[in-house]
């Protein structure tokens, strides 16, 4: 299934980098890379969180949630 978006002048941005004739093993590479970047920004807003939030424990976490 095909699906038609439109890039994002940022996604061209990033596009530009990486060269037409790049190897599989290197998009593979770049995607760990990315995939690190972005889990470890979220891992980063998440200790945020709990710390303004004054979290202890997880039951803090799901009573937040539940809220």
């Amino acid at each position: 299934m095909n699906t038609a978006y439109q890039i994002t002048d940022y996604q061209q941005e990033i596009l530009k980098f990486i060269p037409s004739n790049i190897s599989k093993d290197d998009i593979k590479a770049i995607k760990r890379l990315l995939t690190k970047y972005f889990a470890d920004r979220a891992g980063e807003e998440a200790d945020k969180l709990w710390d303004e939030k004054g979290f202890k424990t997880a039951k803090d976490i799901e009573s937040y949630l539940s809220e």
